[in-house]
């Protein structure tokens, strides 16, 4: 009887300890997927508004034939076809809003997809990366998600 209930308490303990391993792997990940996140978004501002980007001088804007140049004083606007055509203060501010929380939701969109690849976790989960994120179980990534 007294053997039982240690097996059973050993048991439990084991499974409290693969438990908190989990959680500290998912913690862990959440801080990469964080970061990824941001470094996307700022991806995304340094290539659209910036001069290195899709920025272009007012002069090569007014030879369109959708814009007549940057308005309200600007240098440098987006514009590269009529659909996307940025060359007002207020539609930089809202083109900028619109592509940076884009870009700042695909990482957590693209590990959402991977994670309901059962083939791809299961190939993972026999990896190196698996001593970094616990593959075997990847329903806490939606749960994170909300």
């Amino acid at each position: 009887m007294v053997e039982a209930a240690q097996a059973g308490a050993t048991s439990e303990l084991a499974h409290q300890q693969a438990s908190m391993a989990v959680q500290r792997s998912t913690f862990k990940f959440g801080h990469f997927l964080a970061l990824s996140c941001i470094f996307s978004a700022l991806w995304c501002i340094v290539t659209s508004f910036t001069q290195f980007g899709v920025l272009e001088p007012t002069e090569d804007i007014a030879t369109s034939e959708w814009s007549d140049g940057c308005q309200d004083g600007l240098q440098f606007c987006i514009c590269p076809r009529e659909t996307v055509c940025a060359d007002r203060v207020v539609d930089l501010v809202y083109l900028g809003i619109a592509r940076t929380s884009v870009y700042l939701v695909y990482p957590f969109l693209i590990c959402l997809f991977l994670s309901k690849s059962n083939h791809l976790t299961a190939y993972l989960q026999t990896t190196v990366f698996s001593v970094f994120v616990e593959f075997a179980d990847m329903h806490h990534l939606h749960v994170f998600g909300a």
